[in-house]
């Protein structure tokens, strides 16, 4: 499989009917909003209201990149792949406003993007393995690095960070590119300043987050155990952007790890609590719903399973999520406290 191709998040697969189901206890569905899911490939949408979701409606083809309740804005890509390979060749980058269901084209052949926080700006990462930092539509503002992969905005918009790539192919094959590849860098938005905060290559494939703070920085790679070189498992990662301390957060027992009890890794499109500290995510159906804690000192307190299912959104933020799971054979709405 091409490196790069399994950097990009899983899909969320469920079906299209549209239930709530609450599990032992009475939750009020107390937001207005859209709730997003896709099922073979295909984003849907339910609106709910004051009560329940009141209906589903199809979006267009694609995989969901970021849902921006706050700023009321959905971007997603439409992927394509050659058919019988393990190739991407890049998808249409739409922006959605959701209040008007306008959409907007930002760019084309585009394999992933993130959104800022506010709205306004997105990164995105083209089939030519650039980063380019962009309006919401579209109109490019600059280029971030040589090569690169996976990018993310800080919560506060004033970084960017991801896969930083080698600067050249040495035999013209972009997949050298993340053979050769560097490690995380982060990008400043106001100095334009590029620094390499991890040095795992390519096994330090993907960065999900910061802390309140902005002083570390999460990621996802799959370095081997110490004295294990051919142990690899993909887990969650911290580097201290100060003293450049690198930490493996999860599965840091490598005989669990071989009897297969493996904490999964974190979503770029996680949520997030305001303090930075908790963290719901899921990759999948497969793995579903997990919650991370993060103590006082950045470190992991808690990883637990929390629910089978998967696309977890915030229904009483802080408080509560909405996610799709399966009930008597249907895929329906749960709900579930969190604190």
């Amino acid at each position: 499989m091409k490196i790069y191709k399994a950097i990009l998040g899983v899909g969320i697969a469920v079906c299209t009917a549209v239930f709530i189901f609450v599990a032992g206890f009475a939750v009020p569905v107390a937001t207005a909003g859209e709730l997003t899911f896709v099922e073979n490939d295909i984003i849907y949408f339910s609106r709910s209201g004051s009560s329940l979701i009141q209906d589903t409606s199809v979006v267009n083809k694609g995989r969901i990149l970021t849902h921006n309740t706050m700023a009321r804005k959905l971007l997603y890509v439409t992927p394509q792949s050659t058919q019988g390979t393990d190739i991407l060749t890049g998808g249409s980058l739409m922006l959605m406003d959701l209040d008007s269901l306008e959409e907007q084209l930002v760019s084309t052949n585009v394999i992933s993007a993130n959104l800022s926080s506010d709205g306004t700006r997105v990164v995105l990462w083209n089939v030519d393995h650039e980063i380019y930092l962009t309006d919401s539509s579209g109109v490019v503002l600059k280029r971030i690095g040589v090569y690169g992969a996976a990018p993310i905005f800080s919560h506060d918009g004033s970084l960017i960070t991801y896969l930083k790539l080698a600067n050249v192919s040495p035999d013209g094959d972009s997949q050298s590119l993340f053979e050769h590849a560097q490690g995380i860098a982060v990008y400043d938005m106001k100095t334009s300043r590029e620094v390499l905060v991890t040095n795992g290559g390519s096994d330090d494939f993907a960065p999900v987050g910061f802390s309140l703070s902005m002083t570390k920085l999460y990621f996802n790679s799959t370095r081997p155990f110490a004295g294990s070189s051919q142990n690899h498992v993909a887990s969650l990662w911290v580097v201290d952007l100060e003293s450049e301390k690198v930490e493996r957060l999860t599965n840091t027992d490598e005989d669990m790890v071989k009897q297969g009890l493996v904490v999964p890794t974190v979503n770029e499109n996680a949520l997030w609590s305001l303090d930075r500290k908790t963290i719901i995510t899921s990759n999948g159906k497969e793995q579903g719903i997990w919650l991370f804690s993060l103590d006082p000192l950045g470190g992991i307190s808690e990883a637990v399973h929390i629910a089978d299912g998967e696309s977890p959104q915030w229904l009483l933020y802080e408080k509560s999520i909405i996610f799709r799971g399966t009930s008597n054979g249907k895929s329906v709405w749960h709900i579930q406290n969190v604190r």
